[in-house]
Formats: C-alpha cells, sequence, structure tokens
C-alpha cells in the first residue's frame, strides 16, 4: 500500500498522512466529479507531496481557491476514509522577501479506522454577533488563519481543553 509519513497524533486529529503512487491515487482522483478539476488536481497533487506549502500548491494545482476544493473534494473522499486537511507548521515559512508568510502545510490523510456511517457527516452552523463575528475574522487573520481554518484551529484547541 502507501508509505506512511507521520504516525497519527493529537497533532493529525489521530488521522495518518501517507504519499501515494499513482495506482492508489487513481480511485481517489476518479471520485472526485469531472466537474471539479481542480479538486481532482489537488488531491493527485497532496497524494505524491504530503506537507505541500500553500504557495507550492497554488503554483502546481493552479487553484483559485484550496480550501474550497478541499471542501469540494473532502465530500467524496471522506466515505472512502480520506480526506484534504492543512496545519500551521512548526517554524513560521517566510516569504520572497524573507518575511513570516501565513502559510499552512497541506496534505492528503488517511481518517481513522473506525465505522462511519454516511448520517454522521453533517455541517454545523453557528450564529455570531456582528461583533463577534468581525473580532474573530480580525484575530484569524491577526493569526495567519482564514475564517474556516480559525474555526477549526479554535475547536480543536477546545477540544483538547476539554479532553476530547
Amino acid at each position: 500500500m502507501n508509505e506512511l509519513l507521520q504516525e497519527a497524533s493529537a497533532a493529525t486529529g489521530n488521522m495518518t498522512i501517507a504519499v501515494f503512487n499513482s495506482e492508489e491515487l487513481a480511485p481517489l482522483i476518479e471520485a472526485i466529479p469531472k466537474s471539479r478539476p481542480m479538486a481532482q488536481r489537488l488531491v493527485e497533487y497532496l497524494g505524491e507531496n504530503p506537507h505541500a506549502p500553500t504557495a507550492d500548491v497554488y503554483s502546481a494545482v493552479a487553484v483559485d481557491n484550496i480550501s474550497q476544493e478541499a471542501n469540494a473534494a473532502n465530500r467524496k473522499l471522506y466515505f472512502l476514509g480520506y480526506m484534504i486537511g492543512c496545519m500551521r507548521p512548526p517554524v513560521l515559512l517566510k516569504n520572497r522577501f524573507y518575511q513570516d508568510a501565513a502559510q499552512h502545510l497541506w496534505s492528503l490523510y488517511k481518517l481513522p479506522q473506525e465505522p462511519v456511517l454516511k448520517t454522521e457527516f453533517s455541517f454545523l452552523t453557528v450564529k455570531l454577533s456582528k461583533q463577534d463575528a468581525k473580532r474573530f475574522k480580525r484575530a484569524a487573520d491577526d493569526n495567519g488563519f482564514t475564517n474556516q481554518s480559525g474555526l477549526i484551529e479554535a475547536i480543536n484547541r477546545v477540544m483538547v481543553e476539554w479532553n476530547q
């Protein structure tokens, strides 16, 4: 099968990062609708290039919005036991001007081995006051997060704090 790069841990949400060869990637790519060619390219690239910095993903895949394409791909990959995700690098990456860059490391993850029912996959909607929404967006921007990745980071931190 595939070569495991990193054992599952709390830092990876108990998921395993893996590298795939072309044969192993084919069923994952085929699961993504042909109407989403950027999502297909994203799966292919991340399957062969784990821990890819945001800038590398943009240039290699020619994608406009990585999170949007990852979300579209994840709707299909989830039921095959995989998902695309990102995490902050342990040390901030630098841009070409040697300034800290708000980049993440993107990978294709193998989900933990536990039974998953289709009905368990859902979306959560949260209503915030205008002031709280602005405050959160500003804090996310200041820390190099998009709204989505900032919410995921906040949820993960709360879950760790709650020992979940």
